[in-house]
């Protein structure tokens, strides 16, 4: 019989060797080094390879609590976790690990690239928003709008024209919930003095919640323009370093 020791080397040796194992997957039954018994066999485990330190501990804390009799060790730069006990124990170990191999977003601020799309050109706008965190860009101009006079001088109301983006980002798992409101408001044209009246702005909007997986574009919808052209709008999510 292996001591612990040794026990722990050979699964270590076992897991390194089969490393390239891809997400949520698992090795063939084989006899177990730790054990004489020929009911009792081997499996290893692999979480994703985007699971965090803490997430790969809990899984292991959680199976050894299940599985009070069965004989669990890990290798944490694998993700890799080994099981040895009877074919039941294993075939629940492998429903808990894949119950629980959805590792939460680790990053705690996001590059968010929104891509505005018409007519075979594009321009973009960068956001940087925390993890639970909200975010607002504004690109355009301040228009100043009389609002009342009184004795002579003019009140006024200033009014952002152009591209107003307002965002907030939530965790989702391993992806991100997003809900976005994008809108672009045009500047009026100017009036003759002699015209009466409040000037009007030219508005489109679009407000949209989307699941957004890092480093994947994904198209939000169109924006209809005052001028009839239609503009995709697409985002991409990208963790800050």
């Amino acid at each position: 019989m292996l001591t612990s020791r040794s026990w722990i080397f050979a699964f270590t040796a076992l897991a390194l060797l089969a490393g390239s194992a891809s997400a949520q997957t698992a090795t063939q039954d084989v006899p177990c080094p730790d054990s004489r018994d020929p009911g009792v066999v081997y499996r290893t485990f692999y979480l994703s390879p985007s699971s965090t330190l803490n997430h790969f501990t809990e899984v292991q804390t959680v199976l050894r609590n299940m599985l009070e009799h069965a004989r669990i060790d890990g290798v944490s730069m694998e993700r890799a976790i080994g099981v040895c006990g009877t074919p039941a124990e294993l075939d629940l170990a492998q429903r808990i690990v894949s119950d629980m191999d959805h590792p939460e977003i680790a990053e705690t601020s996001w590059r968010l690239t929104y891509t505005f799309t018409h007519a075979g050109t594009s321009h973009t706008a960068v956001l940087l928003v925390a993890l639970d965190g909200d975010g607002t860009l504004k690109q355009g101009s301040r228009v100043p709008i009389i609002t009342s006079t009184s004795n002579g001088s003019d009140q006024f109301q200033y009014i952002d024209t152009g591209l107003n983006i307002s965002v907030h980002v939530e965790p989702a798992g391993e992806i991100l919930r997003l809900t976005t409101e994008v809108e672009r408001l045009e500047t009026p044209e100017q009036k003759p003095a002699s015209s009466t009246g409040d000037p009007v702005f030219g508005a489109t909007e679009l407000k949209t919640t989307a699941i957004v997986a890092p480093g994947k574009p994904v198209v939000l919808g169109t924006l209809n323009l005052p001028n009839g052209v239609q503009e995709q709008v697409s985002v991409t999510a990208e963790p800050v370093p």
